[in-house]
């Protein structure tokens, strides 16, 4: 029987600083199991006040046919840990850095885990290898990760709660990591956010007092978006209006109400 082999990809975040850990000049170590046999680990170096913090999910495979669908499987669980991460103690995580195309900033050793597990049955592998990008600093309130997982975890349990945190973070993105200002889609997204939250609730009035959001809130994020409406922007052909102050505005808003949410179902977040 051939000895089984691990999927790693690892995601290289930084420099960053972690405040929890800035005074005391600790570092972090920690592994945590997450789901399907996907293990997370998180590395932070002592005595600095700010460095590459390292994110590594791993999962053993037997055999070469499963290398392609675990490392899609441990794509997804990175993409739910990103959506979380800005409310675990870290920033928004991006994994994709703004180019024509989008492009990774995550490595995988899945095509040499596959040429190995081929070549064991006397097979070739015909791939490429993939590069990943940088970011630039952030600070962390406390390493994210046994938080992300939490948070990550119980999204995978409700559905409804996984489509507010990641159309939050996909519009975040979109807007402020990416700049892709001129598009509809962090507009859309954020639309889409609020619905969900209606839906999650039963209707307006009952999210509104389930989350304590006062009246003023919820009637400023639907003024803004309703006055500078985008959803159609992209067909017609034109750009937006909306400072970004006024963005920046509604994204804060709708952050408070889904960390108001994930207290609710008894989540820590930060």
């Amino acid at each position: 029987m051939c000895k089984p082999l691990p999927i790693r990809i690892v995601l290289k975040e930084g420099p960053v600083s972690i405040l929890s850990l800035a005074a005391e000049k600790a570092g972090a170590q920690s592994t945590i199991d997450l789901w399907n046999g996907i293990a997370a680990n998180e590395t932070f170096p002592p005595d600095v006040e700010s460095a590459f913090y390292i994110l590594e999910l791993t999962k053993v495979i037997p055999e070469a046919a499963n290398v392609r669908v675990v490392e899609a499987e441990m794509i997804r669980a990175l993409n739910i840990l990103a959506s979380c991460w800005s409310f675990s103690g870290g920033s928004y995580m991006v994994l994709h850095t703004a180019h024509s195309e989008q492009t990774p900033r995550y490595a995988s050793n899945a095509d040499e885990v596959e040429a190995l597990l081929l070549s064991r049955m006397g097979l070739k592998q015909v791939s490429k290898t993939a590069t990943f990008a940088i970011c630039t600093g952030a600070t962390y309130h406390v390493p994210p990760l046994q938080w992300a997982a939490r948070i990550g975890q119980y999204l995978l349990e409700d559905g409804p709660t996984r489509k507010l945190v990641e159309y939050f973070h996909k519009g975040w993105i979109e807007y402020f990591a990416l700049n892709r200002t001129e598009r509809s889609d962090w507009f859309v997204n954020l639309y889409k956010a609020r619905d969900t939250l209606k839906a999650i609730y039963g209707s307006e009035d009952e999210a509104k007092a389930g989350l304590s959001i006062a009246k003023a809130d919820w009637s400023s994020f639907g003024g803004v978006l309703n006055n500078n409406d985008l959803r159609h922007a992209d067909i017609e052909d034109r750009s937006p209006s909306l400072p970004r102050e006024g963005v920046s505005q509604v994204f804060d808003l709708a952050r408070g109400w889904i960390k108001s949410h994930l207290t609710a179902r008894g989540l820590s977040v930060f």
